[in-house]
């Protein structure tokens, strides 16, 4: 293999019969030169192997293995056209090789032509049914659009005639992932690394594996040897840098993002992709602010340099921004009008028209890793819209489909998978002809955020799944509720349209009761106040800490109880910020607790006293868990939606009297939950006798159909 391009597998087979088709020669000099230009080949020297083969032309224009090299060589730098004109040029002049053909589709490939890489790839399998290469890639090509069951077959294929294949080992190892089974992908990518323990592309996918898994020591490991052995390689640097800032080395994750973008002055929408990055925890309000402001400065540099750029390119180089922004307790739609201002001009921007029917097709669209929250919100949502009128389509990305089918009662739902590969994808979404898309969310990660910059659909919106504005121009409606906003004034804070149901936008299951663990099964104390903050560790504003004092001051025999997550440095930082902010006495009172598997998070939540929820991200999924099991909540709302769940949860039950209206009355309330036994179980027995208006409520379904049912209109 003499190089290789996202993952395809190149193949140089040497030998000096590659010009026996273009013959006669009018003198032995052409093949002494295809010698010398192998052998310079062979040894990297691709200067002098590109010169050779160039002067091989001059003397004999239809010489194929000048030609097919000079691709290969091409491919290798980059230059993705003279690559398939020159490898184009070798096939005319000599069609029955298998390795060109491979080699061509690699370029058909890179240069996003799947089909005609696919069928490039089919006719090197033609010529040589045993070619393992050929195999893998073609595998690769079914991967890329989504074609899972292809894919599988092609690669096990490769495998059986080449049990060592490394590329085809870590291409079935991103198919084991995405369908879900990453402690297969783990074993399948460990033993490719002992076949190959230098191999650059695979130390990449390793290490994002390893990230993807919180195994964040082994990521920097990986990615550090990947960036060793190839020093020039932008990829590796970029995704060595994501792992920084997951590991809270937020200023060594910049200097990495900026490494990138030089090495890759192609690539110039590199330049900005520290854009994206903000630390999980801040260690003060002042740190925060200061962020903010510098991001606000930078994207504003960004918008006047903005270089053109082709959509497609977007998808793979683009960026968005952290979701961490929602969690600062402020609005974001200045930042994220700027960051869709960066892209919404390069997108194409005419709407689809489905043909009309007797039933409105709405689509649901969201992408694997966060569908278990869309199922849980949305499942029954999609189940029981009237299918006299509505035409119910699931628009999942590949490898989540059988899963959404299995939660979802209702078997007349066809579930769509659509591939990571973003011209395949938009096809694939085109194709349903859905009038109307519902995204559940919009930034969590490349997929959802730049999907609806495409006009998918004639009509686009957004809801529960989403805390704040998107700032997209072709999302057209977001969906809150008059519980979580302040009104008709709450319009100034998003560029979509808003939409206020009555109550709910969920339609959630209530929790079950399980069996009590008592403290002790958590090591907790026997005697004191827990009072329990379930929410990630990006949710403790600094501001937080004021009311987080302020409790374990008033109740001296009080303890916090915190998950710490699976970012050992995200709860170093924030054990740090603690200790100056709380101080190292009230410290010893923050007890540390490792996250839970589902049933123990609801035991550990039974468990607690009082649930303390945070200003600046107020709890919407554990508010529904914590009130459904009649554990009181203290809140204190703010302005935006995604400070303003709990407040909507306890207006619904009708018990204002646990919504705090400043800081010292959430201290005094928690205090007072935590303390007075009698109070805590008045507000106990009133959260349980009410709380059923939270769940299982179809009134939510009649909602959403009465809106589709208008937005229909709208769009005709």
């Amino acid at each position: 293999m003499v190089g290789g391009q996202k993952g395809t597998r190149l193949r140089a087979e040497w030998g000096c019969d590659e010009g026996a088709a273009g013959g006669p020669w009018p003198s032995a000099d052409p093949e002494k030169l295809f010698e010398a230009a192998l052998a310079a080949h062979r040894g990297d020297d691709l200067v002098t192997a590109e010169r050779l083969y160039r002067q091989i032309l001059e003397m004999d224009p239809r010489h194929p293995g000048a030609w097919h090299f000079l691709g290969v060589i091409a491919l290798v730098k980059g230059d993705l056209q003279e690559a398939c004109q020159a490898i184009e040029s070798s096939l005319q002049f000599c069609p029955q090789k298998a390795v060109y053909w491979n080699n061509y589709g690699a370029v058909l490939k890179a240069l996003g032509r799947w089909s005609e890489a696919a069928a490039a790839f089919s006719r090197a399998i033609d010529l040589r049914a045993d070619y393992a290469d050929a195999w893998s890639n073609l595998g690769l090509v079914h991967l890329e659009r989504g074609e899972a069951a292809d894919a599988e077959r092609c690669l096990l294929r490769a495998l059986e005639l080449a049990p060592h294949h490394v590329d085809a080992l870590r291409h079935l190892a991103r198919l084991r992932q995405i369908q879900g089974n990453s402690r297969e992908s783990l074993r399948l990518c460990e033993l490719a690394l002992v076949l190959a323990p230098r191999h650059a592309e695979l130390l990449l996918q390793l290490g994002e594996l390893y990230a993807t898994l919180k195994r964040f020591g082994e990521a920097i490991r990986m990615l550090r040897e990947a960036v060793n052995l190839r020093p020039t390689w932008g990829q590796a640097r970029l995704a060595l840098g994501q792992v920084l800032n997951d590991m809270e080395e937020y200023e060594k994750a910049r200097e990495a993002f900026r490494r990138a973008a030089q090495l890759c002055p192609t690539r110039p929408l590199w330049r900005w992709r520290e854009l994206s990055l903000c630390p999980a925890v801040f260690d003060s309000e002042e740190a925060l602010w200061a962020y903010r402001a510098e991001l606000e400065r930078r994207l504003d540099e960004a918008l006047a340099e903005r270089p053109p750029c082709d959509w497609r390119e977007i998808f793979r180089d683009g960026f968005l921004p952290s979701f961490h922004l929602y969690h600062h307790g402020v609005c974001d739609r200045g930042l994220r009008e700027k960051f869709a201002a960066l892209w919404g001009g390069a997108f194409p921007q005419e709407r689809p028209r489905p043909p009309r029917g007797s039933k409105i097709r709405v689509g649901f669209l969201v992408t694997a890793g966060h569908h278990g929250g869309f199922l849980r919100g949305l499942g029954r949502v999609l189940a029981g819209l009237d299918r006299r009128r509505f035409e119910v389509v699931g628009l999942v990305s590949a490898g989540i489909g059988e899963a959404c089918r299995k939660s979802v009662p209702a078997g007349d739902i066809p579930w769509i998978e659509f591939p990571h590969e973003i011209q395949q994808a938009l096809s694939v979404i085109r194709q349903v002809q859905c009038h109307i898309i519902f995204h559940w969310q919009a930034g969590t990660d490349t997929v959802d955020y730049f999907l609806p910059f495409l006009p998918l659909a004639p009509v686009q919106c957004i809801g529960f799944g989403q805390h704040g504005t998107t700032g997209i121009k072709n999302i057209d409606y977001f969906i809150s509720s008059q519980l979580f906003e302040r009104g008709s004034e709450a319009q100034e804070d998003y560029t979509e349209k808003l939409v206020q149901f009555s109550g709910l936008t969920t339609w959630q299951p209530r929790p079950g009761v399980l069996a009590d663990m008592g403290r002790e099964h958590w090591g907790l104390p026997e005697r004191g106040t827990v009072y329990f903050c379930p929410h990630r560790l990006n949710k403790f504003h600094p501001a937080f800490d004021r009311l987080l004092r302020g409790v374990l001051e008033a109740d001296e025999e009080g303890y916090l109880v915190v998950l710490r997550g699976y970012r050992p440095a995200t709860q170093a930082r924030l054990q740090a910020r603690w200790e100056s902010t709380l101080g190292k006495d009230l410290c010893r009172r923050v007890i540390w607790l490792p996250s839970q598997s589902v049933g123990d998070y609801y035991r550990l939540l039974s468990a607690a006293d009082v649930v303390l929820d945070s200003p600046a991200y107020s709890g919407s999924l554990t508010g529904f868990d914590a009130l459904g099991l009649g554990i009181p909540v203290v809140t204190l709302p703010g302005r935006l939606m995604v400070q303003r769940y709990m407040g909507g949860f306890y207006r619904l039950l009708g018990l204002p009297d646990l919504i705090a209206a400043t800081e010292e009355e959430y201290i005094r309330l928690a205090v007072r939950l935590g303390r007075e036994r009698d109070f805590h179980q008045a507000m106990r027995k009133k959260i349980l006798e009410r709380a059923e208006v939270l769940f299982e409520q179809d009134g939510v379904i009649r909602e959403y159909e009465d809106l589709f049912t208008q937005l229909a209109e709208y769009s005709r």
